[in-house]
C-alpha cells in the first residue's frame, strides 16, 4: 500500500464539483483518514481531526461516508487497490517456476510493509470494537494474486492436463505455501527470519517440494 501524500491539500471552493475534482478530494480524504487511522487507532481517530487535517469540514466527512466506521471502510477499498496497483509480477519472460518465485516474493514483502501490518492491527482492534464489523478486502487481494499466479501456470503446456478447477487449486496452494505460510512464521509463529535471505530460501524450498507434484515448478 504506497503512501501517496497530494503536493497541496484541497481547499474549499463554491459550487458543485466536477467529477474529477471529486474524485481528487476523496482520495485526499482517504489519505489522510488513513494516516490518522494509523496514527492513533481506530478508537483514538477523531473526525474533526481528519476533517481539518484534509480541509473539509465534518459534514463533508459524513455525506460522503456516513460514519467513522463507513469512513474506515472506505480507506480499507482505497488501500486495498493502491496495494494490488504497487505491486508489480512479471508474467512474462523466464521459466513459470522464476515467474512465480518473485511474483510470491514481491507478494510476500508487500504484505509485511509496516503500513500493511498497521491495518492488521487496527482490524483486529475493529473486530474488537465492533463485533459484526467484517470486510472482504483480504479475499479480494488474495483472489487477484491467485488469478495471476493462475495465469502463470497456463502459460506452461505442462498444466494442459490439468482441468481449470485443479489448476485454480494449485494456485490458491502455491499463495497459501509460498506468501501467507512465511508471513505467518515471520509475524506471527516468528520461526522466520524477515530477510531477503531467509524469504528466498523458504520459497524455493517449497518450490522444490511441490515440483514433485507440478512439472512447471521444477528448475
Amino acid at each position: 500500500m504506497p503512501d501517496r501524500t497530494p503536493n497541496a491539500a484541497p481547499h474549499a471552493r463554491t459550487g458543485r464539483p466536477t467529477v474529477t475534482a471529486g474524485k481528487r478530494l476523496g482520495a485526499h480524504i482517504l489519505e489522510v483518514a488513513s494516516k490518522n487511522f494509523l496514527q492513533h487507532g481506530y478508537e483514538g481517530a477523531n473526525m474533526d481531526e481528519i476533517a481539518t487535517d484534509a480541509q473539509v469540514t465534518k459534514r463533508t466527512l459524513y455525506r460522503r461516508y456516513g460514519s467513522k466506521i463507513g469512513l474506515f471502510g472506505a480507506v480499507i477499498d482505497h488501500e486495498r487497490t493502491c496495494f494490488i496497483e504497487a505491486l508489480v509480477v512479471q508474467t512474462e519472460g523466464t521459466s513459470v517456476r522464476e515467474r512465480i518465485s518473485v511474483a510470491a516474493q514481491n507478494i510476500l514483502d508487500g504484505f509485511l510493509t509496516p503500513k500493511v501490518i498497521g491495518f492488521d492491527r487496527l482490524k483486529a482492534e475493529i473486530e474488537r470494537l465492533v463485533p459484526d464489523y467484517s470486510d472482504n478486502a483480504l479475499q479480494i487481494v488474495t483472489s487477484h494474486w491467485v488469478d495471476i499466479i493462475r495465469e502463470t501456470l497456463l502459460a506452461d503446456p505442462e498444466t494442459a492436463k490439468y482441468d481449470n478447477d485443479e489448476i485454480e487449486d494449485i494456485a490458491s496452494l502455491l499463495l497459501d505455501t509460498l506468501v501467507l505460510a512465511p508471513r505467518m512464521r515471520i509475524r506471527m509463529l516468528k520461526i522466520l527470519d524477515n530477510t531477503p535471505a531467509a524469504k528466498s530460501a523458504h520459497i524455493d524450498q517449497a518450490l522444490d517440494l511441490l515440483a514433485a507434484g507440478i512439472p512447471s515448478l521444477r528448475r
